[in-house]
């Protein structure tokens, strides 16, 4: 199939729903009352520099970042998929694909392994409800 062809049968609404919920668990997900513990954030906006980026931007970025994740599942899973290729894609991308390219990053900036299981963690969950969102919804 053509790349351009794979985003014309993008089902857009599932696309949209997905970053949303997305967007929001990693709202939750990165509270102080989850993993968002505020020595990584301390330490994370030292890293880059001073401190913590205007919120209003950080999340439109975001935003932005995880409409692009989704838009791309969405073309990958194609307008035959179900609930459970949609999972099962989902969970493999955010393993395979995501998971391992943090962990390379945090091995060279010798990042705690705590880091990789709160960030990986959260992008295998994303891919995988991205997936199932998308997936579904046909």
């Amino acid at each position: 199939m053509e790349l351009t062809l794979a985003f014309e049968v993008v089902n857009w609404y599932a696309v949209l729903v997905a970053t949303t919920v997305v967007f929001f668990i990693g709202g939750v997900w990165y509270t102080p009352h989850l993993f968002g513990h505020p020595g990584i954030i301390a330490k994370d906006a030292e890293m880059f520099g001073g401190p913590a980026r205007r919120l209003d931007i950080i999340f439109v970025v975001a935003f932005i970042m995880i409409w692009t994740q989704a838009s791309l599942l969405a073309a990958i899973l194609g307008p035959n998929s179900d609930l459970w290729l949609g999972i099962n894609v989902g969970l493999l991308v955010g393993l395979f694909f995501v998971c391992t390219s943090i962990a390379f990053h945090y091995v060279f900036e010798k990042r705690p392994f705590s880091h990789l299981l709160v960030n990986g963690g959260f992008q295998l969950l994303s891919f995988t409800i991205m997936g199932a969102i998308i997936g579904s919804w046909h």
